[in-house]
């Protein structure tokens, strides 16, 4: 019929971008606040705080004649560390077991704090070693040290 009127449904181009920047702005800030509290409340975070180093690793042989290495460690982090596992190659399979501790099993160091962990091991005069310490969190620390 020529001449009706149509009526147009829909949105006007104005509302629909105000509508579109109200979604997106929403959106963004939910995207924001989750990434916060992940990154404030994620127990990992204070792996990447975690840094040690091996200070020096000494061969010697105690007055009973058993082979030892003293590993010594430093916390130059900002997050208290504890040692977990100490592995020694060639020479051992696996970590250092509880048996061969003599001292610090476990060893806890706070930021800006040595230590030193002491095991049993039977060490060749002149080869070197390979010594790794993990923490509790994985962070790893390596040197290769020659036996005198």
């Amino acid at each position: 019929m020529p001449g009706r009127k149509t009526e147009r449904l829909g949105v006007t181009p104005v509302i629909s971008d105000v509508l579109l920047t109200v979604v997106v702005v929403v959106a963004m800030s939910v995207l924001l606040a989750w990434a916060t509290s992940y990154v404030y409340f994620n127990p990992w975070k204070a792996r990447v705080q975690e840094r040690l180093i091996i200070e020096n690793a000494w061969f010697n042989t105690t007055t009973g004649g058993e082979d030892v290495l003293g590993i010594y460690i430093y916390n130059y982090g900002k997050v208290d560390i504890r040692i977990d596992a100490v592995y020694i190659s060639p020479g051992l399979k696996g970590p250092v077991s509880s048996d061969n501790y003599v001292e610090g099993w476990h060893l806890g160091l706070r930021p800006g704090g040595t230590g030193r962990i002491i095991v049993k091991f039977n060490w060749e005069s002149g080869r070197a070693y390979h010594i790794k310490v993990v923490t509790g969190r994985g962070t790893a620390a390596e040197v290769l040290a020659v036996a005198p």
